[in-house]
């Protein structure tokens, strides 16, 4: 079975995802609402002064390891429906098991951001409290995202 980070990082695809995973990153943000909504704004408005185009090169670089994180899910939708179909049954598997989820693509940036410039952990540390909720609410739009690259 081809792996769900094989399937992404094909040289014809990866352009694509990354796109899509930066405008999925962008929206989200913008959508954010109240002191929370304000607190992640800040936060990325940081992230971005520090360096322009850090989002973009976070995505690229992380990108085989968020999805190494979600193979599991892949696997469990692949031997459930077969790989054919596994693209939907992946959609819905994740859209079921968001903390699941979420708790998996965080565990790769906790691991990472001991490595990174003190403004970017200070900002990363200060929104990790409300992280999971976050990335359980842009999920639906990581995994419609990724399915179209998944045939």
């Amino acid at each position: 079975m081809t792996s769900l980070s094989e399937r992404l990082m094909r040289p014809e695809v990866k352009p694509r995802v990354i796109e899509g995973c930066c405008a999925l990153i962008e929206r989200e943000v913008g959508s954010k609402r109240g002191f929370g909504g304000a607190a992640v704004k800040a936060g990325f408005a940081v992230v971005t002064r520090v360096k322009p185009g850090f989002i973009r090169d976070v995505v690229t670089k992380l990108l085989p390891e968020f999805a190494d994180s979600l193979q599991p899910f892949y696997d469990r939708s692949a031997a459930e429906v077969g790989e054919a179909a596994a693209a939907d049954a992946f959609v819905q598997h994740v859209s079921n098991n968001r903390t699941e989820a979420a708790e998996a693509l965080l565990a790769v940036t906790d691991r990472k951001i001991g490595d990174a410039r003190p403004g970017v952990r200070r900002a990363y540390e200060n929104l990790r409290p409300s992280a999971r909720e976050n990335v359980e609410a842009a999920l639906p739009g990581l995994v419609e995202t990724i399915r179209e690259h998944l045939s």
